[in-house]
């Protein structure tokens, strides 16, 4: 052996984990352990890490926790500690800066993941878990043919439209579909609230900046609310409204995230019809389905709304009646309800206060714990999955016809 070259010390950990922080290293340390994965812990960060990779064989993958910086380590030192990884190893990153424009930056040196602080225990069981992860790779491929885009609105504000895009999502997700949902209420949304999640401003930077959108864009811009599940929000914490997309952004986003999912809904806030991007994002839609209350000016509004769709006479729509009174308390009956909006209701919410609270407050899905919700949340989503041309070859095989 040359004197000049040194001698590589053989290796049997599956990560090295190089970090100052007790907790981010127990968490890798105990999704590694639920694998049977042996692994090593370093205390130190970049500059420790560039100097084991010259003594050592390379393991799979290398945990880097420079969250202990409000800065990022210089990007040089990135490009060196990659370099010398090669292809052979996964470098993992933890950083405290939670910008989609470190994401790529990062990316863009070789980087495989980043994580932001604070860390929880289901990113990094996804990191661990999914060692062909890859931040240019995407998790599904949506077909263009297959794939559905949905609008969810309320004839008038404060119908249920949120909780409802909430149940249908889960329902749709636990049936094993991979959906997206987004919310176009930048200032009063509350998707978060109904699912449960910890909820950030990334569909404001998608919207603004359409052009950089990349596969790695769909998992770090969006939150796993349960699984196959991924939820866009734009919360700007503004008593304002800075930022409304323009028409081409809307729609790019839309394809987008199309490309990796089965369903897209747009949970579309209802003063937002009012404005061309609004009333799009409903008109759009292969499927809307529009939430009504038993009282005539939301049943009015429904009218106006149904008027307006007949322009797009593919899309299918689905009226729901959502009882926000008990039974008997509403002057409308079923006759009146049908004249006023000139068609069937196809799907009722029985009146169930107490589990749309529960949904709106402590973010327990409504249908989770009462039978009836769960029963019409299920009849919905089948709806909205099955192809109206498969139910008439259904039909018209069950009655001999061609």
């Amino acid at each position: 052996m040359n004197n000049n070259q040194k001698a590589i010390v053989e290796t049997d950990a599956h990560t090295v984990i190089f970090s100052k922080n007790d907790h981010h290293s127990s968490l890798f340390e105990s999704a590694l352990e639920t694998r049977h994965c042996q692994y090593q812990r370093i205390i130190g960060g970049i500059h420790e890490a560039i100097a084991y990779c010259d003594d050592n064989a390379l393991p799979e993958n290398v945990v880097l926790d420079v969250s202990h910086n409000a800065l990022l380590p210089e990007l040089a030192l990135f490009t060196t500690l990659v370099q010398k990884l090669s292809t052979r190893s996964r470098l993992i990153v933890i950083g405290c800066i939670d910008e989609l424009e470190t994401c790529l930056s990062l990316q863009q040196l070789g980087v495989d993941e980043y994580l932001s602080v604070p860390l929880s225990r289901m990113s990094v069981e996804k990191v661990i878990h999914m060692p062909s992860l890859s931040l240019v790779t995407p998790t599904h491929q949506g077909s263009s043919k297959n794939s559905k885009h949905l609008a969810v609105i309320g004839a008038k504000a404060g119908s249920g439209a949120t909780t409802l895009i909430a149940s249908i999502s889960a329902m749709l997700a636990r049936k094993g579909k991979q959906v997206a949902v987004a919310d176009l209420d930048f200032i009063g949304g509350d998707l978060d609230l109904h699912l449960d999640f910890k909820a950030n401003n990334r569909l404001l930077e998608m919207l603004r900046f359409p052009e950089r959108l990349e596969p790695v864009i769909y998992q770090r811009s969006s939150t796993c609310a349960l699984q196959n599940l991924h939820v866009f929000t734009g919360y700007s914490g503004q008593g304002e409204q800075e930022f409304w997309p323009d028409l081409d952004s809307f729609n790019t986003v839309s394809d987008f995230c199309l490309e990796h999912a089965d369903y897209l809904l747009w949970d579309v806030p209802t003063f937002s019809l009012r404005d061309q991007v609004g009333f799009h994002a409903v008109q759009r839609a292969d499927v809307c389905v529009l939430v009504v209350e038993p009282t005539l000016s939301s049943l009015r509004q429904t009218s106006v709304l149904l008027q307006r769709l007949e322009q797009n006479p593919a899309q299918r729509v689905f009226v729901v009646l959502n009882q926000t009174k008990p039974a008997g308390s509403s002057l409308l009956t079923p006759e009146d309800i049908v004249k006023v909006i000139g068609r069937n209701v196809d799907i009722t919410i029985p009146y169930a206060p107490k589990a749309f609270l529960s949904s709106a407050s402590i973010g327990e899905l409504p249908f989770d714990k009462n039978r009836k919700l769960n029963n019409v949340i299920e009849q919905l989503s089948d709806l909205i999955i099955d192809e109206p041309a498969a139910k008439k070859a259904f039909f018209s095989r069950l009655f001999g016809g061609k």
